[in-house]
Protein backbone atom coordinates (compact mmCIF):
# COMPACT_ATOMS: atom_id res chain seq x y z
CA UNK A 1 0.00 0.00 0.00
CA UNK A 2 2.69 2.34 0.88
CA UNK A 3 4.91 1.44 -2.43
CA UNK A 4 1.70 2.12 -4.55
CA UNK A 5 1.01 5.48 -2.45
CA UNK A 6 4.27 6.76 -3.61
CA UNK A 7 3.97 5.69 -7.36
CA UNK A 8 0.80 8.07 -7.67
CA UNK A 9 2.58 10.75 -5.85
CA UNK A 10 5.54 10.17 -8.19
CA UNK A 11 3.25 10.46 -11.37
CA UNK A 12 1.31 13.52 -10.50
CA UNK A 13 4.47 14.97 -9.62
CA UNK A 14 5.66 14.60 -13.07
CA UNK A 15 2.24 15.54 -14.41
CA UNK A 16 3.22 19.31 -13.15
CA UNK A 17 6.32 19.67 -14.37
CA UNK A 18 6.47 22.30 -17.65
CA UNK A 19 7.09 20.82 -21.62
CA UNK A 20 10.28 21.30 -23.21
CA UNK A 21 8.25 24.14 -25.23
CA UNK A 22 7.10 25.13 -22.31
CA UNK A 23 10.65 25.85 -20.99
CA UNK A 24 11.67 27.46 -24.40
CA UNK A 25 8.65 30.10 -23.96
CA UNK A 26 9.87 31.04 -20.70
CA UNK A 27 13.44 30.73 -21.66
CA UNK A 28 13.11 33.12 -25.26
CA UNK A 29 10.14 35.21 -25.17
CA UNK A 30 9.19 36.91 -28.35
CA UNK A 31 10.92 40.57 -28.13
CA UNK A 32 8.57 43.10 -30.03
CA UNK A 33 10.13 45.47 -32.61
CA UNK A 34 11.65 48.47 -31.45
CA UNK A 35 9.91 51.62 -32.24
CA UNK A 36 11.44 54.85 -33.96
CA UNK A 37 12.15 56.50 -30.59
CA UNK A 38 14.07 53.38 -29.22
CA UNK A 39 16.23 52.25 -32.67
CA UNK A 40 17.12 56.34 -32.01
CA UNK A 41 17.91 56.01 -28.85
CA UNK A 42 20.21 52.83 -29.37
CA UNK A 43 21.87 54.81 -32.81
CA UNK A 44 23.13 58.04 -30.65
CA UNK A 45 24.15 55.61 -28.05
CA UNK A 46 26.30 53.58 -30.65
CA UNK A 47 27.44 56.91 -32.30
CA UNK A 48 28.63 58.31 -28.49
CA UNK A 49 30.41 54.75 -28.25
CA UNK A 50 32.27 54.96 -31.24
CA UNK A 51 30.06 52.31 -33.15
CA UNK A 52 29.05 53.80 -36.13
CA UNK A 53 27.99 50.82 -38.15
CA UNK A 54 25.95 49.96 -35.80
CA UNK A 55 24.65 53.80 -35.25
CA UNK A 56 23.77 52.99 -39.34
CA UNK A 57 22.15 50.29 -38.69
CA UNK A 58 19.36 51.35 -35.92
CA UNK A 59 18.73 54.65 -37.48
CA UNK A 60 18.01 52.96 -40.72
CA UNK A 61 15.47 50.80 -38.62
CA UNK A 62 14.07 54.01 -36.91
CA UNK A 63 13.69 55.89 -40.40
CA UNK A 64 11.46 52.67 -41.31
CA UNK A 65 9.12 52.52 -37.99
CA UNK A 66 8.14 56.34 -38.08
CA UNK A 67 6.21 58.68 -40.31
CA UNK A 68 6.92 61.97 -38.96
CA UNK A 69 8.83 63.71 -41.69
CA UNK A 70 10.62 65.85 -39.31
CA UNK A 71 12.23 62.94 -37.33
CA UNK A 72 12.78 61.28 -41.21
CA UNK A 73 13.93 63.79 -42.48
CA UNK A 74 16.77 64.50 -40.05
CA UNK A 75 17.74 60.80 -39.34
CA UNK A 76 18.23 60.83 -42.71
CA UNK A 77 20.61 63.67 -43.15
CA UNK A 78 22.65 61.52 -39.49
CA UNK A 79 22.40 58.50 -41.51
CA UNK A 80 23.92 59.97 -44.58
CA UNK A 81 26.64 61.45 -43.03
CA UNK A 82 27.51 58.09 -40.66
CA UNK A 83 27.42 56.37 -43.82
CA UNK A 84 30.32 58.92 -45.72
CA UNK A 85 32.10 58.52 -42.89
CA UNK A 86 32.10 54.34 -43.10
CA UNK A 87 32.90 55.01 -46.83
CA UNK A 88 29.46 53.64 -47.72
CA UNK A 89 29.42 56.45 -50.32
CA UNK A 90 26.57 55.35 -52.16
CA UNK A 91 24.16 54.45 -49.71
CA UNK A 92 24.96 58.02 -48.39
CA UNK A 93 23.88 59.63 -51.58
CA UNK A 94 20.56 57.62 -51.66
CA UNK A 95 20.49 58.80 -47.76
CA UNK A 96 21.01 62.34 -48.58
CA UNK A 97 18.44 61.89 -51.59
CA UNK A 98 15.55 60.43 -49.14
CA UNK A 99 16.21 63.57 -46.98
CA UNK A 100 15.63 66.17 -49.94
CA UNK A 101 12.38 64.17 -51.18
CA UNK A 102 11.22 64.86 -47.73
CA UNK A 103 12.38 68.50 -47.47
CA UNK A 104 13.61 69.44 -50.74
CA UNK A 105 16.43 71.74 -49.55
CA UNK A 106 19.45 72.25 -51.68
CA UNK A 107 21.97 71.22 -49.15
CA UNK A 108 20.54 67.90 -48.78
CA UNK A 109 20.83 67.45 -52.86
CA UNK A 110 24.47 69.21 -52.88
CA UNK A 111 25.34 66.47 -49.85
CA UNK A 112 23.91 63.42 -52.37
CA UNK A 113 25.72 65.04 -55.19
CA UNK A 114 29.33 65.31 -53.73
CA UNK A 115 28.27 61.45 -52.01
CA UNK A 116 27.88 60.16 -55.85
CA UNK A 117 31.43 61.95 -56.50
CA UNK A 118 32.81 59.72 -53.88
CA UNK A 119 31.79 56.60 -55.01
CA UNK A 120 32.63 57.37 -58.41
CA UNK A 121 29.26 57.47 -60.10
CA UNK A 122 29.91 61.02 -62.33
CA UNK A 123 26.92 60.58 -64.28
CA UNK A 124 24.61 60.23 -60.92
CA UNK A 125 26.76 62.93 -59.55
CA UNK A 126 26.16 65.43 -62.52
CA UNK A 127 22.62 65.17 -63.00
CA UNK A 128 22.31 66.01 -59.15
CA UNK A 129 24.43 69.10 -59.99
CA UNK A 130 22.85 70.02 -63.37
CA UNK A 131 19.30 70.06 -60.60
CA UNK A 132 21.31 72.25 -58.36
CA UNK A 133 22.20 74.97 -60.74
CA UNK A 134 18.41 75.32 -61.25
CA UNK A 135 17.65 75.16 -57.51
CA UNK A 136 19.75 77.56 -56.79
CA UNK A 137 21.34 79.54 -59.73
CA UNK A 138 22.82 82.33 -57.57
CA UNK A 139 25.39 79.54 -55.89
CA UNK A 140 28.87 79.89 -57.80
CA UNK A 141 29.98 76.39 -55.90
CA UNK A 142 27.02 74.30 -58.05
CA UNK A 143 27.90 75.74 -61.29
CA UNK A 144 31.75 75.18 -60.51
CA UNK A 145 31.18 71.60 -59.69
CA UNK A 146 28.79 71.08 -62.74
CA UNK A 147 31.37 72.87 -65.07
CA UNK A 148 34.19 70.06 -63.95
CA UNK A 149 31.49 67.27 -64.55
CA UNK A 150 30.89 68.32 -68.14
CA UNK A 151 34.55 68.92 -68.32
CA UNK A 152 35.16 65.45 -67.93
CA UNK A 153 32.77 64.11 -69.85
CA UNK A 154 34.12 65.78 -73.14
CA UNK A 155 31.16 68.68 -72.97
CA UNK A 156 33.03 71.76 -73.30
CA UNK A 157 30.46 74.32 -74.55
CA UNK A 158 28.55 73.07 -70.90
CA UNK A 159 31.58 73.71 -68.55
CA UNK A 160 32.58 76.59 -70.41
CA UNK A 161 28.79 77.99 -69.80
CA UNK A 162 29.12 77.41 -65.88
CA UNK A 163 32.50 78.31 -65.41
CA UNK A 164 31.70 81.59 -66.85
CA UNK A 165 28.70 81.64 -64.49
CA UNK A 166 30.79 81.16 -61.45
CA UNK A 167 32.92 83.94 -62.41
CA UNK A 168 30.02 86.08 -62.58
CA UNK A 169 28.96 84.89 -58.76
CA UNK A 170 32.37 84.45 -57.12
CA UNK A 171 33.79 87.17 -54.52
CA UNK A 172 36.80 85.04 -53.41
CA UNK A 173 39.73 86.37 -55.04
CA UNK A 174 41.84 82.89 -54.83
CA UNK A 175 38.86 80.58 -56.35
CA UNK A 176 38.21 83.47 -59.23
CA UNK A 177 41.68 82.93 -60.53
CA UNK A 178 41.65 79.06 -59.95
CA UNK A 179 38.56 79.39 -62.39
CA UNK A 180 40.79 81.96 -64.74
CA UNK A 181 42.92 79.52 -64.78
CA UNK A 182 40.43 76.89 -65.84
CA UNK A 183 38.90 78.39 -68.74
CA UNK A 184 42.74 79.20 -70.13
CA UNK A 185 42.68 75.80 -70.24
CA UNK A 186 39.71 75.10 -72.06
CA UNK A 187 40.35 78.02 -74.98
CA UNK A 188 43.46 75.94 -75.54
CA UNK A 189 42.79 74.91 -78.96
CA UNK A 190 45.54 76.50 -80.39
CA UNK A 191 49.03 77.29 -79.35
CA UNK A 192 52.26 78.13 -80.65
CA UNK A 193 56.00 79.49 -79.64
CA UNK A 194 58.87 81.43 -81.77
CA UNK A 195 62.17 81.41 -80.06
CA UNK A 196 65.74 82.04 -80.56
CA UNK A 197 68.70 80.85 -79.13
CA UNK A 198 72.29 82.18 -79.13
CA UNK A 199 74.77 79.93 -77.87
CA UNK A 200 78.41 82.31 -77.14
CA UNK A 201 80.21 78.23 -77.43
CA UNK A 202 78.06 76.66 -79.85
CA UNK A 203 79.35 75.13 -82.85
CA UNK A 204 79.74 77.22 -86.04
CA UNK A 205 77.38 74.44 -88.34
CA UNK A 206 74.96 74.95 -90.81
CA UNK A 207 73.19 71.53 -89.89
CA UNK A 208 70.23 71.66 -87.59
CA UNK A 209 69.77 69.69 -84.03
CA UNK A 210 66.18 68.55 -84.62
CA UNK A 211 65.84 67.60 -80.54
CA UNK A 212 63.17 69.82 -78.53
CA UNK A 213 64.53 71.88 -75.41
CA UNK A 214 68.02 70.79 -74.95
CA UNK A 215 69.68 72.70 -77.76
CA UNK A 216 73.78 72.88 -78.44
CA UNK A 217 74.04 75.19 -80.84
CA UNK A 218 72.06 78.77 -81.95
CA UNK A 219 69.40 78.47 -83.90
CA UNK A 220 65.88 79.97 -84.38
CA UNK A 221 62.60 78.01 -84.12
CA UNK A 222 58.76 78.64 -85.06
CA UNK A 223 56.15 76.10 -84.64
CA UNK A 224 52.38 76.08 -84.02
CA UNK A 225 49.73 73.43 -83.11
CA UNK A 226 46.07 72.72 -83.44
CA UNK A 227 44.00 70.28 -81.11
CA UNK A 228 41.97 67.78 -83.30
CA UNK A 229 38.27 67.36 -82.38
CA UNK A 230 38.50 63.59 -80.72
CA UNK A 231 37.45 62.75 -77.91
CA UNK A 232 40.22 59.83 -75.75
CA UNK A 233 37.98 59.41 -73.13
CA UNK A 234 39.66 62.62 -70.82
CA UNK A 235 39.59 66.05 -71.57
CA UNK A 236 43.44 65.80 -70.77
CA UNK A 237 44.33 62.89 -73.18
CA UNK A 238 44.59 65.03 -76.99
CA UNK A 239 46.03 64.13 -80.34
CA UNK A 240 46.92 67.53 -82.27
CA UNK A 241 48.30 68.64 -85.40
CA UNK A 242 51.46 70.28 -85.83
CA UNK A 243 54.29 72.65 -88.20
CA UNK A 244 57.29 73.84 -87.40
CA UNK A 245 60.30 75.71 -88.72
CA UNK A 246 63.76 75.60 -87.53
CA UNK A 247 66.94 77.63 -89.15
CA UNK A 248 70.48 78.03 -87.41
CA UNK A 249 71.92 81.51 -86.70
CA UNK A 250 75.47 83.06 -86.22
CA UNK A 251 76.36 85.40 -83.90
CA UNK A 252 72.98 88.14 -83.36
CA UNK A 253 72.03 87.86 -86.71
CA UNK A 254 68.78 86.14 -86.32
CA UNK A 255 68.21 85.05 -90.08
CA UNK A 256 69.00 81.80 -91.50
CA UNK A 257 72.51 80.98 -91.41
CA UNK A 258 73.38 79.58 -95.39
CA UNK A 259 70.34 78.27 -96.28
CA UNK A 260 69.74 75.96 -93.22
CA UNK A 261 66.00 75.97 -93.11
CA UNK A 262 64.41 73.03 -92.15
CA UNK A 263 60.58 72.66 -91.89
CA UNK A 264 58.69 69.87 -90.62
CA UNK A 265 54.93 68.93 -89.67
CA UNK A 266 53.52 65.77 -88.10
CA UNK A 267 50.60 64.88 -85.07
CA UNK A 268 51.52 64.80 -81.37
CA UNK A 269 49.51 62.04 -79.31
CA UNK A 270 49.23 62.56 -75.20
CA UNK A 271 48.16 59.58 -74.27
CA UNK A 272 48.14 59.55 -70.61
CA UNK A 273 45.72 62.12 -68.60
CA UNK A 274 47.88 62.40 -65.25
CA UNK A 275 51.29 62.60 -67.41
CA UNK A 276 52.60 65.11 -69.37
CA UNK A 277 53.91 62.27 -72.04
CA UNK A 278 54.37 63.13 -75.52
CA UNK A 279 54.19 60.65 -78.59
CA UNK A 280 54.59 62.59 -82.31
CA UNK A 281 56.00 61.47 -85.34
CA UNK A 282 56.76 64.37 -87.77
CA UNK A 283 57.66 64.56 -91.66
CA UNK A 284 60.94 66.26 -91.98
CA UNK A 285 61.00 68.33 -95.13
CA UNK A 286 63.90 70.19 -96.61
CA UNK A 287 63.68 74.05 -97.32
CA UNK A 288 67.59 74.83 -97.37
CA UNK A 289 70.29 72.69 -98.67
CA UNK A 290 71.50 71.96 -95.36
CA UNK A 291 67.85 70.57 -94.60
CA UNK A 292 66.67 66.77 -95.00
CA UNK A 293 63.50 64.48 -95.93
CA UNK A 294 62.96 62.40 -93.63
CA UNK A 295 60.39 60.74 -91.08
CA UNK A 296 61.13 61.81 -87.13
CA UNK A 297 59.88 59.77 -84.43
CA UNK A 298 60.10 60.87 -80.61
CA UNK A 299 58.60 60.54 -77.15
CA UNK A 300 59.38 63.25 -75.08
CA UNK A 301 57.88 64.04 -71.32
CA UNK A 302 58.38 66.90 -68.70
CA UNK A 303 57.03 66.88 -65.18
CA UNK A 304 57.64 70.35 -62.77
CA UNK A 305 55.99 72.96 -60.77
CA UNK A 306 55.99 76.99 -60.19
CA UNK A 307 55.58 78.13 -63.66
CA UNK A 308 53.05 81.11 -61.91
CA UNK A 309 52.47 82.25 -59.16
CA UNK A 310 50.37 78.88 -56.90
CA UNK A 311 46.75 79.88 -56.40
CA UNK A 312 46.47 79.69 -52.61
CA UNK A 313 50.35 80.67 -52.08
CA UNK A 314 50.47 84.11 -49.82
CA UNK A 315 54.41 84.50 -49.78
CA UNK A 316 56.77 86.59 -51.99
CA UNK A 317 57.99 84.07 -53.98
CA UNK A 318 57.51 80.11 -54.16
CA UNK A 319 59.44 77.30 -55.53
CA UNK A 320 60.25 76.38 -58.97
CA UNK A 321 61.68 73.30 -60.61
CA UNK A 322 61.02 71.27 -63.98
CA UNK A 323 62.53 68.04 -65.55
CA UNK A 324 62.64 67.15 -69.08
CA UNK A 325 63.54 64.64 -71.68
CA UNK A 326 63.14 63.81 -75.38
CA UNK A 327 64.27 60.45 -77.09
CA UNK A 328 64.34 61.13 -80.99
CA UNK A 329 64.87 58.52 -84.19
CA UNK A 330 65.17 59.88 -87.56
CA UNK A 331 65.06 57.97 -90.47
CA UNK A 332 63.53 54.29 -90.85
CA UNK A 333 67.12 52.29 -92.80
CA UNK A 334 69.82 54.26 -91.14
CA UNK A 335 68.01 55.77 -87.78
CA UNK A 336 70.05 58.86 -86.10
CA UNK A 337 69.25 58.92 -82.51
CA UNK A 338 68.88 61.97 -80.26
CA UNK A 339 68.58 61.99 -76.80
CA UNK A 340 68.64 65.22 -74.25
CA UNK A 341 67.03 66.12 -70.85
CA UNK A 342 67.28 69.08 -68.63
CA UNK A 343 66.34 70.07 -64.74
CA UNK A 344 66.01 73.47 -63.54
CA UNK A 345 65.36 74.22 -59.91
CA UNK A 346 65.15 77.74 -58.87
CA UNK A 347 62.76 80.26 -56.61
CA UNK A 348 60.37 82.80 -58.30
CA UNK A 349 59.53 86.29 -57.45
CA UNK A 350 56.97 88.15 -59.33
CA UNK A 351 56.98 92.02 -59.45
CA UNK A 352 55.12 94.26 -61.37
CA UNK A 353 53.61 91.40 -63.49
CA UNK A 354 57.07 90.40 -64.22
CA UNK A 355 58.10 86.93 -62.96
CA UNK A 356 62.17 86.96 -62.22
CA UNK A 357 63.69 82.81 -61.59
CA UNK A 358 66.78 82.63 -60.73
CA UNK A 359 68.01 79.21 -60.96
CA UNK A 360 70.46 75.91 -61.11
CA UNK A 361 70.67 74.18 -64.11
CA UNK A 362 71.81 70.64 -65.71
CA UNK A 363 71.42 69.32 -69.06
CA UNK A 364 72.65 66.65 -71.25
CA UNK A 365 72.86 65.57 -74.91
CA UNK A 366 73.75 62.04 -76.82
CA UNK A 367 73.21 61.89 -80.45
CA UNK A 368 74.64 59.34 -82.67
CA UNK A 369 74.40 60.22 -86.49
CA UNK A 370 75.73 60.76 -89.60
CA UNK A 371 78.40 63.04 -88.12
CA UNK A 372 79.17 60.32 -85.40
CA UNK A 373 78.32 60.17 -81.87
CA UNK A 374 78.81 62.58 -79.03
CA UNK A 375 77.98 63.47 -75.36
CA UNK A 376 77.51 66.47 -73.53
CA UNK A 377 76.51 67.10 -69.92
CA UNK A 378 76.65 70.72 -68.65
CA UNK A 379 75.40 72.89 -65.55
CA UNK A 380 75.27 76.46 -64.46
CA UNK A 381 73.22 79.40 -63.06
CA UNK A 382 70.63 80.98 -65.22
CA UNK A 383 67.91 83.62 -64.62
CA UNK A 384 64.82 83.68 -66.17
CA UNK A 385 62.30 86.78 -66.96
CA UNK A 386 58.88 85.79 -68.23
CA UNK A 387 55.91 88.92 -68.63
CA UNK A 388 52.51 86.74 -69.10
CA UNK A 389 50.35 88.83 -70.81
CA UNK A 390 46.81 88.93 -72.72
CA UNK A 391 44.62 87.75 -69.75
CA UNK A 392 41.02 88.86 -69.09
CA UNK A 393 38.62 89.07 -66.04
CA UNK A 394 37.20 85.59 -67.97
CA UNK A 395 40.90 83.98 -68.36
CA UNK A 396 44.24 83.98 -67.15
CA UNK A 397 47.38 85.56 -69.30
CA UNK A 398 47.72 82.90 -72.16
CA UNK A 399 50.80 84.80 -73.60
CA UNK A 400 54.19 85.23 -72.20
CA UNK A 401 57.67 86.87 -73.35
CA UNK A 402 60.41 85.16 -71.95
CA UNK A 403 64.09 85.90 -71.72
CA UNK A 404 66.45 83.21 -70.09
CA UNK A 405 70.03 83.61 -70.03
CA UNK A 406 72.40 80.88 -68.63
CA UNK A 407 76.26 79.97 -68.20
CA UNK A 408 76.41 76.48 -69.07
CA UNK A 409 79.95 74.87 -68.02
CA UNK A 410 80.99 71.67 -69.51
CA UNK A 411 80.83 68.57 -67.15
CA UNK A 412 81.67 65.55 -69.26
CA UNK A 413 80.77 64.25 -72.67
CA UNK A 414 82.98 64.21 -75.88
CA UNK A 415 81.40 67.44 -77.38
CA UNK A 416 83.85 70.07 -78.22
CA UNK A 417 81.36 72.81 -77.25
CA UNK A 418 83.03 75.69 -75.61
CA UNK A 419 81.59 76.82 -71.90
CA UNK A 420 79.82 79.94 -72.54
CA UNK A 421 76.60 81.94 -72.31
CA UNK A 422 73.67 81.29 -74.07
CA UNK A 423 70.45 83.56 -74.67
CA UNK A 424 66.84 82.31 -75.42
CA UNK A 425 64.19 85.16 -76.42
CA UNK A 426 60.78 83.16 -76.57
CA UNK A 427 57.24 83.92 -77.10
CA UNK A 428 54.83 81.28 -76.56
CA UNK A 429 51.04 81.97 -77.02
Amino acid sequence: MIFMRALLIAFCWMQSLPTAAQIEVRVKPQNPPLSAHQAATEAYQALNAGDQAMAAHFLALAIEQTADEARRHQWALDLGHIQSALARHAQAAQSFLLAFSIRPKAESLASAGYAFLAAGDQPAARDVFAQLVEKAPDHPVYHRQLAYLCRHDGDMACARTHFITALGLDHDPLILEQTRREMRALDRIIWGSASLLWRTDGPDDESLLLGDRVLSQSQGIIEANGRLPLWLGSPDRWMAGFARLLWSVDGADPLPQAKSEQAGFGLKLKPFASQAIIVGAERLVSVGDFARDDWLVRVSGSWGAGYERPVAHQGSSWLFWSVFGDIAGIGFEKTDWQMNGEGRIGRSWQKNGFILTPHLLLSGLWQDDRSGRTSLLEGGPGLTIALPFGGSARQAPAQKIELTTQLRINLAGTSDNDEGLSIILSFSF
